[in-house]
């Protein structure tokens, strides 16, 4: 009886150590995922900060004088919060639209122009466009002519 019980015993103990054993097994196999999703996350994370660190140590912008003072954009031309294609994008325009031109700086050897967008909001109605989204461009004795009209 005794014998029986001691081989109870170990049976009883060697199943509660093979489930201790699974369950530990379960839980590093979820840190290691957890830890293999932190670091491709960490690395993007990283990559964005290299490239947003470049645009604050090597901002070349020269303002250049302003020749045009309204501008047609094409569809799809995104609008940035600064003269730069890293910068955030304030949004993208869905149909062609007629703008008011407010400045024009040259940054990493691109136009951009700083521009004011007709719509009803004051909200993300600034930003500055590339030079390549403009379908053609008004000067000022014409514009004021439009305006006049």
């Amino acid at each position: 009886m005794k014998i029986l019980l001691f081989l109870l015993f170990i049976i009883v103990a060697s199943g509660s150590l093979l489930f201790l054993i699974y369950n530990y097994e379960n839980r590093i196999s979820s840190v290691k995922k957890q830890l293999i999703a932190s670091q491709e996350q960490f690395f993007k994370l990283k990559s964005k900060y290299n490239q947003l660190n470049t645009l604050k140590h090597n901002p070349s912008i020269m303002f250049l004088d302003l020749t045009e003072h309204a501008g047609l954009l094409t569809k799809d031309s995104i609008v940035y919060l600064s003269p730069n294609e890293l910068a955030p994008a304030l949004q993208t325009l869905d149909i062609s639209m007629e703008v008011y031109i407010l400045d024009k700086a040259l940054c990493n050897k691109t136009v951009w122009y700083y521009v004011s967008l007709p719509i009803d909001t004051n909200i993300n109605s600034r930003g500055w466009v590339k030079e390549d989204c403009f379908s053609s461009f008004l000067d000022k004795s014409s514009y004021t002519d439009i305006i006049k009209c």
